[in-house]
C-alpha cells in the first residue's frame, strides 16, 4: 500500500494527455516520500470512451490508472462531475491528493501528508464572486452579500470570512478589469476575505475526510448550480460540504500552489524560493493548453526567451524531466478499443506438448474411429475422476454427448429441463427426437428446481430429466436425484462447463445420474478446441460409443445414431492437457476466491451460493436487477473488461423455442438478464488478477447508486 494516491481529473484532449505526462514524470522525480504515489486519473465522457492505457503506453510505465466518470453523474453536472466524483472513490491510502493536470511538483511532498492526514489541506482560492457570476434567480446583488447569501440558501449558518488568499494584492487587478465600476471599500475587503475555500488544483487530506465530504459533495453541488452559474462550482461544492461535514481546514502555504505569475514571484520572494507545487494557469507567457499539446509545442516553450522568472522556473524543471516526458501520444478516440480482458481467452496446449502422444496413431495409421490415443484418453480421464464404476466415452462435442446419452438411454418423448441454460441443451434434446419441457428454476441455486419438475414430469408425462449445471457450479443434486428415483425416469447432468470440479468435500464429479456429460470446448476450464466426455456405467458408455459411430455393431446400422467421434489428434490435445490441468485449476479458483470477497462486500450483488468447488470457467454473480447489471457491464467494459449476461434470453423467450412455452417460469423471468459473469483465465497473471479485483471493485465504490440499484 501507497502512502499517498493521487487524483486528477481531465478531458480526454492531447493537452490533458500531455498535462499528465509532465506531472506523473514531475511527482515521480520530485515528490519525496510521495514519489510513488498511486496516480488515478478521471476523464470526461466528451467522447465515446476508449482504452486509455494502450492508446498512451506511456501511461504504464509511471503506473497510472484511468477512470471514466460516471455517465449519469456526467449527463447531470457535466465537467463538475469529472472532478467532484473523486471524492466518492473508496481508497487504500491514508493520504488523498487531489491535483490538477496543470500542476508540476519541483518539490518534497512530505510536508502535504503530515498536515493532509489530520484532516484537509490546501491553499485559499481567489476570493469570491468571481465576475462571470450570474444568480438564477435573476437579482443583481451586491458582491459583499454572496457568501451569507450562499450559505443562506444551503441552509448553512454564515461563516466567517477569515481566509485571505495570499496573491490577492496581485490578483485583484485583474478582477477589477472585469468590474465596470470601482469597488468600494466593503467590496474590496468582501473580495478579499472568504471562507475556508481551496483551489482544487492542489487539496491534500486524509482518506477518512474526503470519503465523509463524498456523502455530501454531490448534493452540495446541486445547490451550487440551483443557486448561480459559476466557473469554479465545485470549489464552491467543496466548501459547503467542508462546513456541513465540520471538516476543519488547515490552510497551506502559497509554495503548495504557486500561480507562474510575475507579480505573485515579486510580491512573495520567499515563497517563490522554495516552491513545491507550481499551478501553471494560463497567462499572457504560457497557455496550458497550447504548450502541452505537442512534443513540438513543448520545445517551442523551451526555446522561448525572455520570459519572466517564474515561467523561466517553470522552463527549467520541464526541461530536467527529460525527453522521455516530452512526447505525447495522442489518443484516437474513433478507434474500437480492444478489451484488456477479454471474456474467453483459451490456453491450448502447444503444439510441442501435444504431438508426440500421436506416435501410435501413426504408427498404426489409425486416426478415427476410436483408435489408440483416443482409448488412452478414455482411460486417463476415468483415472483423473476416479469413479471406478463409471466408464468414459469421449465424443465430439458435449452436444453430441447429449444427443447420444438419450439415444442410449431410450429416452423417447417430453423431458424435463430448465430454459436457464445454454441453447446446446435443448437442441440436444430435440436432435434426439424428445421435446423439452421448460421448468422454472431455484431462486438460490440457479438451477432446475425439483418441485418445478416434479410438476411438469406429472402434467406432460416427462421421461426424463436433464439438469444443468449452471456456469458448471458444482451444487449437491440429490434432490433432483431423489425425484428421479422416485418417479423412475432417467436423469442425465449436462455439467458442460464443470470438468475438472468437485461438490463441496465430494468427490470429483461424473458419478451423477444415469449419465453425466462436459465439454472440452475451448471456451471451457478442460478446454481442447472441441470435444466432450460421457461418465456413464460401463453398457451405457459402451452404448454412446455405439451411437456416436452411426449405432454400427459388427457393421450393421440398428438403431438411430451420429457421427460424433472424437479424433486422434483432440485425444492427443487432451492428453496434453492433462498434465497441466492442476495448475490451471488452482489459478481460476484463487482469481475466483479474491473475486467473491469483493463481491460480498457490497449488498446488491450475490456470488453463487453453495457452489462447491468448481473449475471456474466464468465468474457469475446475481445482480439485484436488470438496469444494475446492464450499468455494470457498461462500467467494466468502459475499464477494457468484457464481461457478459449469460443465459440471455431464457430458451423459452427465443424464436426456436418459443413453441414450447407452455407453462409459467416467474424465477426464470426474474434471473434473466441479472447474471453478470467477469472473465476468469487459466493462465491470468497477477497483475491482470489485480486489475480486474480493482475494477471490479471500482465499479462498485463509483456506480452512482441511484442508477445501481433497484
Amino acid at each position: 500500500m501507497t502512502a499517498c494516491e493521487i487524483h486528477v481529473p481531465i478531458a480526454p484532449t492531447a493537452p490533458f494527455f500531455g498535462g499528465i505526462r509532465l506531472l506523473a514524470a514531475s511527482v515521480r522525480r520530485s515528490g519525496g516520500g510521495l514519489a510513488d504515489a498511486r496516480l488515478v486519473v478521471t476523464v470526461s465522457r466528451n467522447c465515446e470512451p476508449y482504452d486509455i492505457a494502450s492508446t498512451l503506453p506511456w501511461s504504464q510505465g509511471y503506473d497510472i490508472e484511468w477512470r471514466w466518470v460516471d455517465p449519469k453523474l456526467f449527463d447531470e453536472f457535466g465537467m463538475a462531475a469529472t472532478a467532484t466524483q473523486r471524492f466518492t472513490y473508496g481508497f487504500d491510502a491514508p493520504l488523498v491528493l487531489m491535483l490538477d493536470a496543470d500542476v508540476l511538483c519541483t518539490g518534497s511532498l512530505d510536508e502535504l501528508f503530515e498536515q493532509g492526514t489530520r484532516s484537509i489541506a490546501g491553499v485559499t482560492a481567489y476570493v469570491w464572486p468571481h465576475p462571470y457570476l450570474k444568480y438564477r434567480d435573476g437579482v443583481d446583488r451586491p458582491r459583499a452579500s454572496f457568501w451569507p447569501e450562499l450559505f443562506r440558501f444551503a441552509g448553512l449558518p454564515t461563516q466567517p470570512l477569515v481566509s485571505e488568499y495570499p496573491g490577492w494584492k496581485v490578483m485583484e487587478e485583474a478582477t477589477n478589469r472585469h468590474s465596470s465600476s470601482s469597488s468600494s471599500g466593503l467590496e474590496r475587503l468582501t473580495r478579499r476575505f472568504c471562507p475556508p475555500y481551496f483551489n482544487l488544483g492542489v487539496l491534500a487530506a486524509s482518506s477518512e475526510t474526503i470519503e465523509r465530504l463524498g456523502t455530501t459533495i454531490f448534493d452540495d453541488l446541486a445547490t451550487v448550480n440551483r443557486f448561480c452559474t459559476a466557473v469554479h462550482r465545485c470549489q464552491l461544492a467543496l466548501t459547503l460540504a467542508m462546513v456541513r461535514t465540520a471538516t476543519r481546514p488547515v490552510e497551506m502555504p502559497l509554495r503548495f500552489n504557486f500561480p507562474n505569475d510575475p507579480g505573485c514571484w515579486e510580491e512573495y520572494p520567499d515563497e517563490a524560493a522554495d516552491i513545491r507545487i507550481l499551478h501553471y494557469m494560463r497567462s499572457k507567457e504560457v497557455d496550458r493548453d497550447v504548450f502541452r499539446a505537442s512534443p513540438e509545442r513543448l520545445r517551442d516553450f523551451l526555446q522561448r526567451r525572455e520570459i519572466s522568472p517564474v515561467n523561466s522556473f517553470m522552463q527549467s524543471q520541464v526541461a530536467e524531466l527529460g525527453d522521455t516526458a516530452l512526447g505525447i501520444d495522442r489518443p484516437s478516440p474513433q478507434a474500437e478499443p480492444e478489451p484488456r480482458l477479454r471474456f474467453v481467452r483459451p490456453l491450448i496446449p502447444s503444439s510441442e506438448k501435444w504431438v508426440p502422444f500421436l506416435v501410435p496413431a501413426y504408427a498404426s495409421g489409425w486416426f478415427s474411429n476410436h483408435g489408440p490415443v483416443v482409448q488412452r484418453f478414455e482411460r486417463e480421464l476415468q483415472e483423473r475422476c476416479g469413479i471406478p464404476e463409471r466408464d468414459v466415452a469421449v465424443v465430439s462435442s458435449a452436444t453430441s454427448g447429449l444427443v447420444a446419452t438419450l439415444i442410449a438411454l431410450r429416452v423417447q418423448g417430453p423431458v424435463a429441463m430448465p430454459a436457464f441454460t445454454f441453447p446446446a441443451t435443448a437442441h440436444a434434446v430435440r436432435l434426439a427426437g424428445c421435446t423439452p419441457v421448460f421448468c422454472d428454476i431455484d431462486p438460490d441455486t440457479w438451477e432446475l428446481d425439483p418441485g418445478a419438475a416434479a410438476e411438469a414430469i406429472e402434467a406432460a408425462g416427462c421421461v426424463a430429466i436433464i439438469h444443468v449445471r449452471a456456469f458448471g457450479l458444482c451444487r449437491d443434486t440429490s434432490q433432483v436425484e431423489a425425484l428421479a428415483a422416485r418417479v423412475g425416469v432417467p436423469l442425465i447432468l449436462d455439467s458442460a462447463a464443470a470438468f475438472g470440479g468437485h461438490t463441496e468435500g465430494g468427490p470429483a464429479l461424473g458419478a451423477g445420474g444415469a449419465a453425466e456429460v462436459f465439454s472440452f470446448h475451448a471456451t471451457k476450464p478442460f478446454g481442447i478446441g472441441e470435444g466432450g466426455a460421457v461418465l456413464a456405467p460401463p453398457s451405457i458408455a459402451q452404448r454412446v460409443r455405439e451411437v456416436i459411430n452411426f449405432d454400427l455393431v459388427r457393421g450393421e446400422p440398428r438403431g438411430r445414431g451420429l457421427n460424433a467421434k472424437m479424433s486422434e489428434f483432440t485425444a492427443a490435445i487432451g492428453l496434453a492437457m492433462l498434465a497441466d490441468f492442476d495448475s490451471v485449476l488452482a489459478t481460476r479458483r484463487e482469481a475466483c476466491a479474491r473475486l467473491t470477497e469483493i463481491a460480498e462486500q457490497d449488498d446488491r450483488t450475490e456470488p453463487p451460493a453453495r457452489a462447491g468447488r468448481p473449475p471456474w470457467q466464468c465468474f457469475p454473480m446475481k445482480v439485484a436487477e436488470p438496469r444494475m447489471c446492464q450499468g455494470m457491464l457498461d462500467a467494466l467494459a468502459n475499464r477494457g473488461v468484457e464481461a457478459r449476461i449469460l443465459y440471455q434470453p431464457a430458451l423459452h423467450r427465443t424464436t426456436a423455442f418459443k413453441q414450447h412455452a407452455d407453462r409459467a417460469l416467474p424465477v426464470t423471468e426474474d434471473l434473466t438478464g441479472r447474471i453478470l459473469c467477469l472473465p476468469v483465465y487459466a493462465d491470468l497473471s497477477d497483475r491482470e488478477a489485480a486489475m480486474l479485483n480493482d475494477t471490479l471493485d471500482h465499479v462498485f465504490r463509483v456506480a452512482d447508486r441511484s442508477a445501481m440499484s433497484p
